[in-house]
């Protein structure tokens, strides 16, 4: 059956008797329709962990839902088609998903409200332009270590497909905070707001924030998301008020996959408290963008300085981790405690040596990650691959670290931990992708070769069938026939659409699905299926 049989938004194929549709493979989900506004909810930390630790909460366990007849995404609320798809220039890659720049510098930044978190001290500011952000400042002890891997970390989110806020780091001085007067707090819709902002209280805060020691402060500027905020998304099920939310959360592949990504980039803090729902208006159609946010722990940097040892290695309930310390006196399984992380201050506790992306684990079970098989590993890989040390250089140069060798040593973890997931997930049914019709030829890449990790005269067999759209009926045009290369001569047929195996030795078979439009063929489907008693 073809991956995408379930149709975005439409009837489902069996009541036509089709296979594929007229409008395969779609590239937009029709899910930005006008609905009635769900009401805002929350979700405390508390229930998430519980829930997830200690129960089962999602229901499907198939294969991801929302693709289309080629394996992919389309557009979506949730997901927009980025950097796999139209490489991203270096300037784009380095501002993310704003400008790249923060809070405007023209005048005073106004303090609306205060707040301390652990040992970090947090301002919501509105700057002379009036846009609004979130100043989340580095401990005094590590400067530059949560702030420079948020900036970082928005930024290969982004330009993997995700919505995120704009998050900037950014340097500045002391005096361009101001306290906000009750005429600046009204301004902004907060009418009721007292005299709580004051001169000291700015002051009191920010002797916990990091500072250079030309007495500069170093943040992360997190500009405000448009729209009305409505409160975290689930990591399973749908919204119930939502009517564009038709596939559970665990079904969607861009979340399953999100745990390789997250993995690759140690988000270990996946969970829904770090979502956030809103609002929006476009065209005259109000509907729900989701988000993913809060990307302080990510890299090396735990929430209020370095990452806790464990972290990334185990759950933090993991019963069989507990069971074998309590057997073993507390000596065995505890490796990670021993871990020596040889990077800069500003880059924490991060290595390769030690990184296992099959094993990897965020802070407690996530249920869409759970669900992650071969074709969502397949899929994020592919596109972790496709990140060149360049343009990774140009994502890194967003966390503007003081320390050069700060850069450099990111810039080394990423790759060798990419490598980590490419040799692993890449070669998923033969690891072929990007198939295009050329000039009378079936054109792809072989991507395990194309990074390094196959040999370029691995055995692959070519089959061509023609394929009866309305029954799935394939039949053999001539015999199978050795590939060499990566293109295959599309055979003379009478049929509408034609059907190519190709099997990759020990890897497996994928299938690719033309159609012919007027006098030449389009691609509408791709299959892949993994060699039997192969690890996938």
């Amino acid at each position: 059956m073809i991956l995408g049989l379930v149709v975005l938004g439409a009837i489902p194929r069996q009541s036509t008797g089709q296979v594929f549709l007229p409008d395969d493979p779609l590239t937009e989900d029709p899910d930005r329709l006008d609905m009635p506004p769900p009401r805002p909810w929350s979700i405390g930390d508390y229930y998430d962990f519980w829930i997830n630790t200690f129960g089962t909460p999602a229901e499907y366990e198939g294969p991801a839902l929302n693709v289309n007849t080629l394996g992919e995404v389309p557009n979506s609320s949730w997901y927009t088609n980025r950097h796999y798809h139209r490489r991203l220039a270096f300037g784009e890659l380095r501002a993310g998903p704003g400008s790249g720049r923060g809070p405007s510098e023209k005048g005073p930044w106004k303090v609306v409200s205060g707040k301390t978190e652990g040992k970090t001290a947090g301002l919501e500011i509105v700057d002379a332009i009036g846009e609004r952000y979130l100043l989340k400042f580095d401990p005094p002890e590590f400067i530059e270590l949560a702030s420079g891997a948020e900036a970082v970390a928005t930024r290969l989110l982004h330009a993997l497909g995700y919505n995120v806020p704009e998050n900037n780091a950014i340097t500045f001085e002391r005096e361009r905070l101001v306290a906000a007067t009750k005429e600046d707090l009204a301004a902004i819709g907060e009418e009721d707001a007292d005299d709580r902002i004051t001169e000291e209280l700015v002051y009191e805060l920010l002797t916990q924030a990091a500072r250079y020691p030309d007495g500069r402060l170093r943040a992360l500027a997190s500009k405000f998301i448009e729209g009305k905020p409505l409160g975290p998304f689930l990591y399973y099920g749908t919204r119930p008020d939502d009517a564009n939310d038709v596939f559970p959360h665990e079904s969607r592949r861009e979340l399953r996959g999100l745990r390789l990504i997250a993995a690759w980039i140690n988000h270990t803090d996946t969970r829904a408290p770090n979502t956030l729902d809103v609002l929006v208006e476009e065209n005259g159609r109000r509907f729900v963008r989701h988000h993913l946010i809060d990307f302080g722990s990510t890299f090396g940097a735990g929430s209020v300085g370095l990452r806790p040892r464990w972290d990334s290695f185990e759950y933090a309930i993991q019963f069989g981790s507990i069971l074998k310390r309590a057997l073993s006196l507390g000596i065995a399984g505890l490796h990670w405690a021993a871990i020596e992380y040889d990077n800069p201050p500003a880059v924490g506790r991060l290595d390769i040596r030690h990184f296992d992306p099959e094993k990897w684990r965020p802070l407690y079970p996530n249920a869409a990650f759970r669900r992650m098989d071969a074709a969502d590993a397949f899929w994020a890989a592919r596109q972790i691959m496709h990140f060149t040390e360049k343009e990774l250089r140009a994502v890194i140069e967003a966390g503007h670290y003081s320390d050069p060798a700060a850069a450099d040593r990111l810039l080394e973890l990423l790759m060798g931990r990419r490598e980590r997931i490419g040799r692993r997930y890449l070669d998923f049914a033969g690891g072929l992708d990007r198939f295009a019709v050329v000039d009378g030829l079936l054109t792809f890449v072989d991507l395990p070769v194309k990074h390094g990790f196959a040999s370029a005269d691995r055995p692959k067999t070519a089959s061509w069938y023609a394929f009866e759209n309305h029954t799935g009926v394939r039949t053999m045009l001539g015999a199978p026939t050795p590939l060499v290369g990566t293109e295959v001569r599309i055979p003379e047929s009478d049929s509408d659409y034609l059907a190519l195996d190709i099997a990759v030795k020990q890897r497996g078979v994928t299938t690719v699905y033309i159609r012919r439009v007027r006098s030449t063929w389009e691609v509408v489907g791709v299959e892949r299926a993994a060699a039997v008693n192969v690890r996938d």
